[in-house]
């Protein structure tokens, strides 16, 4: 199921409370999977897929169902570690924040502002402050966002903001940006060091020019002006970022300076709009009214450059400091973002779209139509429940969205422009990948032809080659349909067999001899990756990457007898129910389709060709977690401790701990830090031990090791909470 079909079924799930959900462990590990995964499209690739709005959405639902089940918690989980932590790109020299750079959470409506603000006055009354909050209004930028550092009034450093914490260095091309200045222009004052944040942007103008020259020289456009810009900062040839006329826009300052300093007096750029609206209030009514005046938003959509909605500030510094932050987001400020623009099309014809595991989805083909500087032609239907719920037919006139993003959601029809020749979309009775007969569960049809259905063979081919499973570097998706449409694979046993074909593989369409090379090396370096790997590319259903690690380490665990075959001993304990069973995420629905699984003859074939060819089954017993005086122990956290919390509980798990991210009565210790939250207090009333520093844990563990921790670090200034 391709990153995209994959989204659209767990959105289906988004007004279904967690507890009343079924495969709890399936859906979510393929929530955190899904969402890594658009996070590397998004800070990585800078080729989103799906919009802010729905990203949201899915974060959200997350975080509600660990709050419900907080004993599934994964450490890889989002919510756990920094959404762009692994991401970020390695061409630059990485550098590390002075002061963290967190992102914003984001608001889409009035409700969400209000309740903002009240969440804030209650926080900062039992802090006994009584003065109400004082907000001021700035547009949002959609372009890159990066600290300058200026010592001694000269641009020194430019950092992107890549996690957080640390992000590659762009000083060279950053100086090449003509709107801002090398030195700042007071004369009266320079701080010794002043580092600001702000925006990197490409003109509107400027996208329109670049794509003018890349389709003439027969290269693809940009898809918008943040993509382009984000492509560009990173180009190793300054010449050419210079060629690009990128500007940038500072709007924070992060340093302690004197009140009497503004971004303005010390020359730096600062987007000036016309409106009247953007003003200081203390009143949440106004705040929310600017949000919602459409002649603002006209002015910023009219711009040269890119806003996605507005950013609302709490302007005391004192209140700033009660507030604080989260790992993620600080809480003095929150982004409102504007609704996702929308054009009308129409649906001129249905396509089926056959999936891994035989699901068609019905995909509409539009009348293609500009959007956000991108031509859309195509969106996906996801299923029939979805058809069923909007109303979609043939012919149809639609309302599409899009912000800033490249796949297209069909928000609903427009019935008054309906057309006479609409009619119903039909349900497809055959597979239109191999014609057979196709059948129905609950919302979803699916060709039941496994092993015969082409596009099937592709998709497990596809899944199993991919990151998440085997990791064969350089077969994407076109390889795969040339490898299969030319008969040299039919599924993935014969992957180990293409060494065999090196010279007629050669003159295949793009199988040069370096990318031939890279695909024999990189199937033979897979014979021996993790086993949990090969059971998550196996495709087996409701097992996604988690449980499938889950599934490996029992395997460590149980200490499997080794007189028998690998693949014997692999089979015998997926075939299991009582061993099965006894993990985690795994009940009888799970056993009964690999047992399924295990009986039909085709997928003991290629089982069998896949040991035989030397592909391993067993599980590594190399990479276990040390031993350690912490192994199993239970432990929480909260406060600031000087690292990253999501560092500290990695480090803390590679030991062998165990991560409560709530205090329990099973809890053994609590890290306790500088600002601690509500948990302090549960951890005391649970006589949890306790230990307000990690040199002060390391002095009864000095065993476990962390990295060195800058005092300076500790402060509400390195924190990020000025600014």
């Amino acid at each position: 199921m391709s990153l995209l079909d994959l989204t659209r079924s767990l959105q289906s799930h988004l007004t279904t409370p967690p507890d009343q959900l079924e495969d709890i462990s399936q859906i979510y590990d393929q929530l955190i999977e899904v969402i890594i995964r658009h996070n590397q499209r998004y800070y990585q690739e800078s080729d989103p897929l799906i919009v802010d709005y729905e990203y949201d959405q899915l974060f959200d639902y997350l975080k509600k169902i660990e709050k419900t089940y907080p004993d599934l918690i994964s450490p890889s989980s989002p919510t756990q570690r920094i959404a762009w932590q692994d991401v970020v790109q390695d061409q630059f020299k990485k550098a590390t924040h002075e002061y963290p750079l967190l992102s914003l959470e984001n608001s889409y409506d009035a409700d969400d502002i209000r309740d903002r603000h009240d969440r804030s006055v209650r926080l900062l009354t039992k802090s006994e402050i009584t003065d109400e909050p004082v907000y001021i209004i700035q547009p949002k930028y959609d372009g890159i966002s990066v600290a300058l550092t200026y010592t001694d009034g000269k641009l020194t450093h430019a950092i992107t903001r890549g996690d957080g914490y640390t992000g590659d260095d762009i000083t060279l091309n950053v100086k090449t940006i003509t709107n801002l200045p090398h030195t700042l222009k007071t004369k009266d004052h320079k701080p010794k060091t002043l580092i600001v944040r702000g925006e990197i942007m490409l003109p509107k103008s400027e996208l329109a020019r670049i794509n003018t020259e890349r389709e003439a020289a027969g290269e693809p456009p940009f898809a918008n002006t943040r993509n382009a810009a984000s492509g560009t900062i990173k180009l190793l040839d300054t010449s050419i970022v210079r060629s690009r006329k990128l500007v940038c826009y500072t709007y924070d300052i992060l340093t302690e300076i004197e009140e009497w300093v503004t971004l303005e007096s010390l020359g730096l750029p600062t987007y000036q709009t016309t409106h009247h609206a953007l003003h200081t209030t203390h009143d949440i009514d106004n705040v929310i009214t600017t949000c919602l005046d459409e002649e603002l938003q006209r002015e910023l959509e009219s711009a040269d450059v890119d806003f996605d909605g507005l950013v609302i500030k709490i302007v005391d510094q004192i209140q700033r400091d009660v507030l604080g932050s989260t790992d993620h987001h600080p809480r003095r400020a929150i982004a409102y973002k504007y609704p996702a623009q929308q054009v009308t099309t129409q649906i001129t014809s249905i396509d089926y779209q056959v999936g891994r595991t035989g699901i068609i989805t019905p995909v509409a083909n539009l009348a293609p139509v500009l959007l956000s500087g991108v031509t859309i032609s195509r969106a996906s239907l996801h299923n029939f429940d979805f058809i069923s719920q909007k109303d979609i037919r043939l012919h149809d006139t639609v309302r599409i969205q899009r912000s800033g993003e490249v796949i297209p959601y069909i928000v609903r029809v427009v019935t008054e422009a309906r057309p006479a020749d609409a009619t119903p979309i039909q349900k497809p009775t055959h597979c239109p990948s191999c014609d057979h007969h196709l059948e129905y569960d609950d919302i979803y049809i699916y060709c039941p032809n496994t092993h015969g259905c082409p596009a099937q063979r592709k998709e497990r081919i596809i899944h199993y080659v991919s990151k998440q499973c085997m990791d064969i570097d350089g077969l994407g998706d076109k390889y795969v349909d040339v490898l299969v449409d030319n008969g040299f694979i039919e599924n993935i046993a014969d992957l180990y067999t293409l060494h065999e074909k090196d010279r007629t593989l050669r003159s295949l369409p793009g199988f040069a001899d370096k990318r031939v090379e890279q695909i024999i090396d990189q199937v033979e370096q897979s014979k021996s990756r993790e086993l949990w790997r090969l059971i998550n590319g196996l495709g087996f259903p409701s097992i996604g990457k988690k449980l499938a690690k889950e599934i490996e380490q029992a395997m460590i665990n149980a200490a499997l007898e080794t007189s028998n075959s690998q693949l014997e001993t692999f089979v015998s304990y997926l075939t299991n129910s009582e061993r099965l069973t006894a993990i985690y995420g795994v009940g009888e629905t799970i056993v009964e389709w690999l047992q399924h699984f295990f009986d039909q003859p085709e997928n003991r074939e290629v089982l069998s060709r896949l040991a035989d060819y030397g592909v391993s089954f067993s599980p590594q017993t190399t990479n276990q977690k040390p031993q350690t005086s912490i192994s199993n122990i239970h432990f929480s956290l909260t406060g600031s401790l000087g690292l990253p919390r999501p560092q500290i509980v990695e480090i803390l798990e590679w030991y062998g701990a165990i991560f409560d991210d709530t205090p329990k009565k099973t809890t053994d210790f609590m890290l306790v830090g500088d600002k601690p939250g509500s948990k302090s207090a549960k951890a005391e009333e649970l006589w949890i031990t306790i230990y307000h520093s990690i040199s002060d844990f390391q002095i009864y563990y000095p065993d476990v090791i962390f990295p060195e921790i800058k005092k300076e670090e500790q402060s509400p200034q390195q924190m990020g909470l000025f600014g």
